[in-house]
């Protein structure tokens, strides 16, 4: 049994875990935020209409965002990799769309990085 000694003892350490919690349930948040905009951004989601430039953008930042553990998780939920497979796959793309193509690949890439498994979503 524990005494009440006992809980006042990790009162502290409670206390600091709180303010780290709170502080990462923030960063997800920002980091789902920029990631839904990166989306629609990229591939046009929710009907926004992006010029080639701002597309080109949006794939380098998700790039970016694909470096940190809290941004591939958002977008992983964001289905990302179906979204590059469908980029991928444009049958005779125009010079723009060989731009995305590539910037699809490297992001692949850096996503296969950290999580191999994934891999199996590109088998088919």
């Amino acid at each position: 049994m524990s005494s009440p000694s006992d809980a006042n003892a990790f009162k502290p350490l409670l206390s600091r875990l709180h303010v780290i919690v709170e502080n990462r349930k923030l960063t997800q948040s920002r980091t789902k935020e920029k990631v839904n905009r990166m989306m629609e951004i990229a591939f046009g989601d929710n009907n926004y209409q992006a010029t080639q430039e701002e597309m080109e953008t949006g794939l380098n930042n998700i790039l970016v965002l694909c470096r940190e553990r809290a941004g591939i998780q958002a977008l992983l939920e964001s289905n990302l990799l179906v979204k590059l497979k469908s980029l991928i796959e444009i049958k005779k793309p125009s010079s723009k769309e060989i731009e995305r193509k590539i910037m699809a690949v490297r992001i692949i890439s850096q996503v296969l990085q950290s999580d191999p498994s994934l891999v199996r979503i590109f088998l088919f």
